[in-house]
C-alpha cells in the first residue's frame, strides 16, 4: 500500500547460484588427494573441500598426475582439464562431465570399467570431449578381457593418437566411428588382435590422419567383413611402417578400400624389420597438387583389381612399385625417376614401374604427366615414356644418351 515497504523474495535455483571454482595441481602426484589442489596456480590458497560440487581440476604443465582409485567427478560445470605440458594417466577410471587435454597435454589411458568388454564412457567427458590439434592420447589398456571390446567414442577429434595396448581378448572394431585424428595416428601394440576400423555391422567411414601414420607394432584392419561398405583413409603426411601389420582383410570384391596422400609432402618409409604392408583390396591415389617420395619398395598387392593412381607427385628414386594392379600417371601429375631403366610399357618387369595383372592397361604413362629422370647412375627412359610429355626434365650428370630402351 502507499506509504508502505514492497517486500520482493527473490529465490534462486541450486543450479543458478551454484559457481564453479577452479583448482590447479600443485605437482606430480595423485589426483584423488584433495590436498594436491589449490585455487591458486602458485600453490597457495585454498583446498576444495570435495569433488562434487561443479568444480574444474587443472593439471598444470610440468606436473604428471594419476588417478590411485576411482576418481568421479560431479556437480554442475566440472571439468577435468590437461594443460600443455602437464599430463594426466589414469589407472583407474576418472569420470567427468567435460574433459579437455589441451595442446601439448597428454592423457594416458590404461585402465578398464567393470563391464568385460568395457564402454565409451571410459574415456572421461560425458557431456564433452575436445583434444588440441597437438595433445596425445596414449590407449595402453582396454576392456577388461571380453571378446568385443566395444569402440572408442565416436564423432571426438583426436590429436595424436596412440594404441599401445598390451593384451585384449578379440578384435577391437571400430564400427566406423574413428574419423579424424588432427596429429599423428602411431598403431605401436593391438594386443594380439587388430584394431579394425569398421567390419561386420560397420558403417561406412572415412578417417582423416593430419599428420603421419606409424605402424611399429600390432594390426591395423581399415576393414575385415564382406559387407560392402565404402571405406577409405585420408593420410596427410607420411606413412613410416617398423613392424607389425597394415592391411585390409575383408574379401568383398564389390568396394575396394581407398588410401589417399593428400599431404603437400609426404613419404613412405618402411624400416627393418618393417613389419607387413598388405595393400591388396586397397586402392592407393596420390592426390593432385599433392607429392609423396618413396624411400622403399612398395607392393601394391596380389589382387588384380587394385589400381594406383598418381594426380599429384610421386618420386620413386630408386624405389620399385611393384603387384599384380594397374598404375596410372594421369594428365597434370609428375613422375620423378631414379631406376637406371627408366619406366617400362607392357607387362615388362624393368624399371620404377613394374606392376603386371591381366587386366588391361598395365600401365598408363599419359601423354599430358610431367617426367623428371632424377637418378644417380646413368639412366635410359624405357620404354614407357610417351612420344609427346608436357614436360620433361633430365636431372642426372650421368644420363645416358639413349632415349628409350632398345632404341637409338
Amino acid at each position: 500500500s502507499a506509504g508502505g515497504v514492497l517486500i520482493m523474495l527473490l529465490t534462486f535455483s541450486g543450479s543458478e547460484v551454484e559457481a564453479t571454482t577452479t583448482y590447479y595441481s600443485t605437482g606430480s602426484a595423485d589426483v584423488n588427494t584433495l590436498e594436491h589442489w589449490t585455487n591458486v596456480r602458485d600453490g597457495t590458497g585454498t583446498c576444495p573441500a570435495d569433488f562434487a560440487s561443479g568444480d574444474a581440476f587443472f593439471i598444470q604443465n610440468g606436473h604428471s598426475m594419476t588417478t590411485t582409485a576411482g576418481w568421479s567427478l560431479s556437480g554442475q560445470g566440472n571439468e577435468i582439464r590437461v594443460e600443455s605440458g602437464g599430463t594426466l594417466t589414469v589407472m583407474w577410471i576418472a569420470a567427468t562431465s567435460s574433459f579437455r587435454v589441451e595442446s601439448g597435454g597428454t592423457y594416458v589411458h590404461n585402465a578398464a570399467s567393470g563391464s568385460a568388454n568395457g564402454q565409451a564412457g571410459d574415456i572421461p567427458g560425458s557431456a564433452a570431449r575436445d583434444f588440441g590439434p597437438t595433445s596425445t592420447v596414449e590407449i595402453q589398456k582396454w576392456a577388461n578381457g571380453g571378446t568385443t571390446p566395444v569402440a572408442l567414442p565416436s564423432g571426438v577429434a583426436w590429436g595424436n593418437m596412440k594404441i599401445n595396448v598390451a593384451s585384449l581378448a578379440g578384435d577391437w572394431q571400430q564400427s566406423g566411428g574413428l574419423t579424424t585424428v588432427n596429429g599423428n595416428l602411431t598403431v605401436a601394440a593391438t594386443g594380439g588382435k587388430s584394431l579394425v576400423l569398421s567390419g561386420s555391422g560397420g558403417l561406412s567411414y572415412t578417417l582423416t590422419v593430419v599428420g603421419d601414420l606409424n605402424i611399429s607394432g600390432g594390426t591395423l584392419d581399415m576393414h575385415n567383413s564382406n559387407n560392402s561398405i565404402a571405406n577409405q583413409i585420408n593420410l596427410g603426411g607420411s606413412f613410416n611402417q617398423t613392424g607389425g601389420t597394415f592391411t585390409r582383410t575383408s574379401t568383398s570384391a564389390n568396394l575396394a578400400g581407398n588410401f589417399y596422400f593428400t599431404g603437400g609432402s609426404s613419404s613412405v618409409t618402411f624400416s627393418q624389420p618393417a613389419g607387413t604392408f598388405t595393400a591388396t583390396r586397397i586402392n592407393i591415389t596420390v592426390d593432385a597438387g599433392k607429392a609423396v617420395t618413396l624411400n622403399n619398395n612398395l607392393n601394391t598387392g596380389s589382387y588384380y583389381g587394385r589400381q594406383f593412381t598418381v594426380g599429384g607427385t610421386l618420386f620413386c628414386g630408386t624405389s620399385i612399385v611393384s603387384g599384380s594392379g594397374q598404375f596410372f600417371l594421369n594428365a597434370g601429375g609428375t613422375l620423378g625417376i631414379g631406376d637406371t631403366n627408366g619406366i617400362a610399357s607392357g607387362t615388362t618387369a624393368s624399371g620404377n614401374i613394374q606392376t603386371t595383372t591381366s587386366v588391361s592397361p598395365t600401365r598408363t604413362f599419359s601423354s599430358a604427366a610431367n617426367y623428371i629422370y632424377n637418378g644417380i647412375a646413368a639412366q635410359v627412359t624405357g620404354s614407357g615414356l610417351p612420344t609427346t610429355v608436357a614436360s620433361l626434365t633430365i636431372s642426372n650428370a650421368n644420363r645416358s644418351e639413349e632415349r628409350r630402351v632398345g632404341k637409338e
